[in-house]
């Protein structure tokens, strides 16, 4: 609290990555690829059920914000329609993934959470995480 004003300080924000950890999309195979095309590849796509209850959890039951992080190319009207029912309070939308790095160097975003080692390597901060290690960094309420 700031000068007495409860309304000047923000909440640690988690984020959680959206394509290939939130939503898992059915690449293996011939046969998966062949529907990919026909189909679609999000029509196919399934929600992490993991993903889903870290997500509810943290949005229903503590003090974090929750975000969700995509890349600008993969947000498009089918991709919103799948994302309505999640619990989240932004949909962070970015170029490329560099961005992630300067937006946890500028405090926006407290701690990021995605399954791909490269894409977390690249942003190369301590605090992009899998979501098997975000029990480390977040408090027991």
């Amino acid at each position: 609290m700031k000068h007495g004003d409860l309304a000047n300080t923000v909440g640690k924000v988690i984020a959680f990555r959206c394509e290939d950890s939130l939503i898992r999309y059915k690449t293996e195979g011939v046969k998966n690829k062949i529907l990919n095309a026909i189909v679609g590849k999000l029509s196919r796509a399934e929600i992490d059920p993991t993903y889903r209850s870290a997500m509810e959890y943290f949005y229903r039951h503590t003090e974090y914000v929750v975000d969700l992080v995509i890349l600008r190319n993969n947000y498009t009207e089918e991709m919103k329609r799948v994302l309505e029912d999640l619990p989240f309070s932004r949909i962070v939308v970015v170029d490329k993934d560099t961005q992630i790095s300067q937006r946890l160097l500028m405090g926006d975003i407290t701690l990021y959470v995605d399954e791909d080692d490269y894409r977390r390597s690249l942003i190369n901060s301590s605090y992009a995480i899998p979501l098997s290690r975000l029990n480390e960094y977040v408090r027991r309420t």
